[in-house]
């Protein structure tokens, strides 16, 4: 095994087989162990569509040495920890957080289900009624849907346009033999990160994971990649729904990981000045100065080559079109006019505040170091970040508007009433041709 140390905050060692074990040090009385691992939705084709998910629900179905869910829940209740799994488009995580004391046998058993889940037909059929009727609560969710609608019309009929979660029809068919294979092929150690967040010592936390993962085999088999994700031409979704409110997400291009981490900065610093607080331009031109809605966010959701920028909110469907020009126009004058330099100190500073934040819990601290270190190979520090962010110029920020602030790219998801998508389809701020009703 190889060591690299990153810095005083995080260490990450090689173990012989290609895992990673990233720890990631700060003060208290609880720690998160995580595996990440790279085997999101992105994976899947339309004819396994939901794998990855039905087998993060299966590893917890149970082992030999844990039979059952309620062995594995019953044990992990027995430290007082929590845990959980969760799917994405380019990761799933599974993890135990609790006290600091229990992790060791928290990578113990996490160990164990990732190698030795049994999978066997009963606990697929009952899984499968599971992920069902979670399909069927995020679809009955109408913000949800809307921000999934958004992902359909930015990606268009491909996995990073598709729920995580499947589609019903796979879903139901799913067999052993598919879900064994796609465990096979992606659930490889050069694929895995362990990521322990809170108060351990590297070295003792290296010795668990290479004692416990650390056995299975290096894989002889190419690494799996996804084909290049790539955004289709703008098209306009909509479900109707019987709502008192529409609710929109305004999507675009946004940065990716691929990018500069320079250019990902002056993008962050952007949307922070654009849409990302309560004082920020759509917050106080939209909800404060007009009164159109209660609240309005803009936010990025970068992926590793794509990425997407969105502006959601719910709206009077009277008010549908006053809000999407309004939001237009704010764009529009972003890009033109730039930021004013007391919005860019406001701005680093909600982004510095922001990155402190989100990592002051172990467990968010577990999955942003990992999902850092997936992406960029390296973990920053909290100094590190705030120096990027030190960096970054107005014309930085300038550039960053006018690569995603750009109207012509919005591609627009409505889930709401008829009313408010004939409203829209008549608007001339987004073109009534590029229109898809359905619901």
């Amino acid at each position: 095994m190889t060591a690299t140390h990153q810095s005083t905050d995080f260490r990450v060692t090689h173990l012989d087989n290609g895992m990673r074990v990233l720890t990631s040090a700060r003060p208290g009385d609880t720690v998160c162990a995580m595996l990440f691992v790279t085997a999101g939705s992105r994976y899947e084709s339309r004819d396994n569509s939901g794998v990855a998910h039905m087998l993060e629900h299966l590893f917890f179905s149970g082992t030999a040495l844990r039979p059952s869910l309620r062995a594995v829940a019953s044990e992990i209740d027995s430290w007082g920890c929590r845990f959980n799994a969760l799917t994405d488009h380019e990761y799933t995580a599974y993890y135990v957080h609790g006290a600091a004391e229990y992790a060791e046998p928290a990578l113990e058993l996490i160990g164990d289900l990732i190698q030795n889940a049994v999978l066997p037909p009963e606990d697929i059929e009952r899984e499968r009624k599971v992920v069902l009727a979670e399909l069927r609560s995020r679809q009955d969710n109408q913000r949800q849907a809307c921000r999934q609608l958004a992902n359909l019309a930015l990606y268009g009929d491909t996995p990073m346009g598709w729920d995580t979660v499947g589609f019903p029809d796979v879903l139901r068919r799913l067999d052993r033999g598919e879900l064994m294979t796609f465990r096979q092929a992606i659930y490889q150690p050069a694929r895995m990160i362990v990521s322990v967040a809170g108060p351990v010592s590297h070295d003792e936390i290296v010795s668990v994971v290479a004692r416990t993962l650390g056995t299975m085999a290096k894989s002889a088999d190419p690494v799996v990649r996804p084909k290049p994700a790539a955004y289709q031409p703008p098209v306009n979704l909509a479900e109707i729904r019987d709502s008192r409110l529409a609710h929109l997400c305004l999507a675009g291009p946004g940065p990716a990981y691929d990018q500069p981490e320079h250019e990902m900065m002056a993008a962050r610093l952007m949307n922070s000045i654009f849409g990302k607080s309560m004082s920020s331009r759509l917050f106080t031109a939209i909800r404060e100065d007009q009164g159109l809605c209660y609240v309005i966010r803009s936010t990025m959701d970068p992926g590793s080559d794509v990425g997407a920028f969105l502006t959601a909110t719910s709206v009077g469907p009277d008010n549908a079109t006053r809000l999407v020009e309004s939001v237009s126009a704010e764009m529009v004058r972003f890009a033109d006019d730039g930021p004013t330099p007391a919005e860019m100190a406001k701005a680093k500073a909600i982004v510095k505040g922001t990155s402190a934040l989100d990592r002051e819990d172990a467990t968010a601290l577990a999955r942003l170091s990992a999902f850092e270190l997936m992406h960029r190979g390296f973990v920053r520090s909290r100094a590190e970040r705030d120096a990027l962010a030190d960096l970054v110029s107005e014309s930085d920020v300038v550039a960053a508007a006018r690569r995603y602030l750009d109207p012509a790219n919005l591609r627009c998801a409505l889930v709401g009433p008829a009313s408010a998508i004939d409203q829209l389809s008549g608007s001339k701020c987004l073109p009534s041709d590029t229109w898809r009703v359905g619901g």
